[in-house]
């Protein structure tokens, strides 16, 4: 503190004047100094210095027998220290404005569950003023029934050492009476200087409700999907019956006019004696093949500009009747059945090709 070589020099004015120069307040040190000159008991104060430097000091009396001969002065240098305790309360006051300050709920409490400390955030979560407000209710009433059975696990293996997650979810009753949900994060902290626990909440109603809606919905989904798959299916079903139902009145109808009407159309037609009857009788034939033969269906439908007489030939080509056999059948000449031959080719696509009409006509059948 002082240098060797004015201690050596033994003149206290300059050891004085020298300490003073370095002192942020030298005329309480002087006051001070006069103060403990007089006195017989022992003494202890602390010197700040204009750098930052911080001395304890400590004094007793020097006493030869009941007389005071002087004081007996030793310092400590405590400045590292002091910085320490300082940077320290600085970082404990940080961290409790932190605390204050933060938008999530946070409180602290000691391992037997007693809240030492909850922030502004916390209160409103929990829709109370104060902290001795949320005190002063048990804490089975803060919690829903099933979330205070959860509480009582989680706490009871707290206290026999066992591992609980650090992060769970509860339902809490406000203060109004209504149930919020919360995401909790647990970690111990240092609190005064001992080790508790700080409780971090999150407020997750909304988002929960939105997922849970999301879910239902999904459920409800789900449900319809396999509802409409079974209407479909059941529908397929309907629809293979009636299909089957229709081809199997349609080959009764056939049948039926085969057996019922075309003989009496043949003989019908022994009887006509004018061109005139024939023709109307070519019609009669014609349009009831067209209504009980599938080929002649699909023959139609995809070509409707084929005549009557043209339809009547392109089933007996389809039959692999010969130009000549068809002309003895309908009753034409060769020339004519050529030139109706000619125009189902042109009809079909197929003039100008190699395409053989009556394979032609068979594969318009299968398809």
């Amino acid at each position: 503190m002082i240098p060797q070589e004015l201690i050596a020099g033994k003149d206290y004015n300059v050891m004085l004047r020298y300490v003073l120069d370095q002192l942020s307040d030298p005329k309480d040190f002087l006051q001070t100094v006069r103060e403990q000159a007089k006195l017989k008991g022992d003494a202890f104060d602390t010197l700040y210095f204009k750098d930052g430097r911080l001395f304890e000091r400590f004094s007793r009396p020097l006493l030869q027998g009941a007389e005071l001969q002087g004081r007996v002065i030793s310092f400590r240098d405590v400045s590292l220290r002091k910085r320490t305790e300082e940077a320290l309360q600085r970082a404990e006051e940080n961290f409790h404005r932190s605390l204050d300050e933060s938008p999530l709920g946070v409180r602290i409490v000691t391992i037997d569950g007693e809240t030492l400390y909850a922030n502004r955030a916390f209160l409103d979560i929990y829709g109370y003023d104060s902290l001795d407000e949320l005190i002063a209710i048990p804490v089975k009433k803060r919690y829903t029934p099933e979330s205070y059975a959860d509480f009582k696990i989680r706490f009871d293996k707290r206290l026999r050492g066992e591992y609980v997650p650090n992060e769970y979810e509860i339902s809490i009753v406000r203060k109004d009476g209504v149930v919020r949900r919360l995401q909790v994060f647990r970690r111990a902290v240092l609190w005064d200087g001992k080790k508790q626990f700080q409780v971090i909440c999150h407020d997750v109603t909304e988002s929960r409700r939105i997922e849970d809606a999301l879910r239902k919905r999904e459920e409800e989904l789900a449900a319809e999907s396999l509802q409409l798959a079974e209407t479909n299916m059941a529908l397929q079903v309907i629809l293979q019956r009636r299909e089957a139902d229709i081809r199997e009145m349609e080959k009764k109808i056939v049948a039926n006019v085969e057996k019922l009407v075309l003989p009496y159309l043949g003989e019908l037609r022994k009887r006509c004696s004018t061109p005139a009857q024939l023709n109307y009788m070519d019609i009669i034939e014609t349009n009831l093949q067209q209504i009980i033969n599938p080929f002649l269906q699909k023959l139609s439908a995809r070509f409707a500009k084929f005549t009557p007489r043209e339809i009547q030939i392109t089933k007996l080509i389809k039959d692999g009747k010969s130009s000549k056999e068809i002309a003895e059948i309908l009753m034409l000449s060769v020339r004519s059945v050529e030139f109706h031959r000619n125009n189902i080719r042109k009809k079909l696509g197929v003039a100008h090709k190699a395409n053989n009409l009556c394979s032609f006509l068979l594969t318009l059948s299968e398809k």
